[in-house]
């Protein structure tokens, strides 16, 4: 059985750190450099930056389907799963119509 892997906790930041580059960090400040690529990349930036985040989303949402969540909790937690997916592509903001009422 593997050891199931840990990897730098979330928020992740994409920072233009040397030209035609573009790093992932850790930290806003001097962090861990997760990952350095070509600046015409920036989509695929932004997807790596998300990463934890979208992580986070796609395993709270298994485990509320698993365990018959309360619709307070589902909502709560597609919220955050939209603001993973606008942080991975880039948007600044989540689509329209979101966070659904009573969320």
């Amino acid at each position: 059985m593997t050891t199931p892997q840990t990897h730098s906790a979330a928020p992740w930041y994409v920072i233009p750190l040397s030209e035609g580059e573009l790093t992932i960090l850790d930290s806003e400040d001097e962090g861990h450099i997760i990952a350095t690529i070509d600046s015409g990349r920036n989509a695929d930036a932004f997807l790596m930056a998300a990463a934890p985040e979208l992580l986070a989303a796609c395993q709270r949402l298994v485990q509320l389907v698993q365990s018959s969540g309360t619709v307070v909790e589902i909502n709560t937690t597609l919220v955050a799963a939209h603001r993973a997916v606008a942080r991975a592509i880039g948007a600044d903001q989540l689509p329209q119509g979101f966070p659904p009422r009573g969320a």
